[in-house]
């Protein structure tokens, strides 16, 4: 089990994410939903180690990873697929897989066919360079490459975003698939009511702090319209007390 506790981010004197506790089970998808700007993709890429966190604890198991190495908490079973993608776009499909493979080279064959048949269409593409694949094509490589590592928890940062609904449809079909085969996933996503939908758990934050927990969708739904209807209101109230000060 994934476990955060009382969680901080910094980015100058900004704090992001402010004292977030949360959980992610094996063969269980937890949703961190909130606004832009509430500091979701902030805690993935601090469990992560991509960030440095400013506060608070990360455990996996029975391992402390806090300030630890994004190589040591990936050899500890945590991938991050980020947000964008970031496929290497001057290698082939196949060469991106091959990066994310963690293994002897004996072995990569069988992990090839495990994850292309989570996403099919990459054998499809294996040769050609994933710089002209589709965005959804690239986003299904970028999940495959993370995949080759064999986590234990997936952190997933908005997998959808820029994405047809037939596209997103099949991300989350496999996402869900994924979840039954005892992956954790934590999942950060603006399509907010499909992330819902898959998810066991939701945590909504709202400015860097988790507002709401829970399994109930119509609660969190409540909560995320409430701080999205304040963020709406403040923004206006700035906008015409600016227009009457010009």
């Amino acid at each position: 089990m994934l476990e955060i506790s009382d969680l901080e981010v910094r980015y100058g004197s900004i704090r992001a994410v402010r004292g977030v506790d949360l959980r992610v089970r094996a063969g269980e998808i937890t949703a961190l939903v909130g606004s832009n700007g509430a500091g979701k993709s902030s805690v993935l890429n601090a469990i992560a180690g991509a960030v440095p966190s400013a506060g608070g604890r990360v455990w996996f198991g029975e391992d402390n990873l806090t300030g630890k190495t994004p190589e040591h908490i990936a050899g500890k079973g945590i991938s991050l697929v980020p947000e964008g993608r970031r496929v290497f776009g001057t290698l082939t499909v196949l060469e991106n897989l091959r990066m994310g493979f963690r293994g002897r080279s004996g072995l990569f064959a069988a992990e090839l066919d495990r994850v292309t048949s989570t996403f099919p269409m990459l054998n499809e593409y294996l040769k050609a360079l994933a710089a002209l694949l589709s965005g959804g094509q690239q986003q299904q490589l970028a999940i495959a490459r993370a995949l080759l590592t064999k986590p234990r928890m997936l952190l997933l940062d908005e997998p959808s975003l820029g994405l047809d609904p037939l596209v997103t449809d099949v991300i989350f079909e496999a996402v869900g698939r994924l979840r039954e085969s005892g992956l954790g996933i934590l999942l950060v996503e603006q399509n907010v009511h499909r992330a819902i939908a898959l998810a066991d758990r939701i945590h909504v934050l709202k400015d860097g702090l988790v507002v709401h927990e829970g399994s109930d969708a119509a609660q969190a739904l409540t909560m995320l319209s409430g701080s999205f209807q304040k963020r709406t209101s403040t923004a206006r109230t700035t906008a015409a007390t600016t227009e009457e000060v010009s």
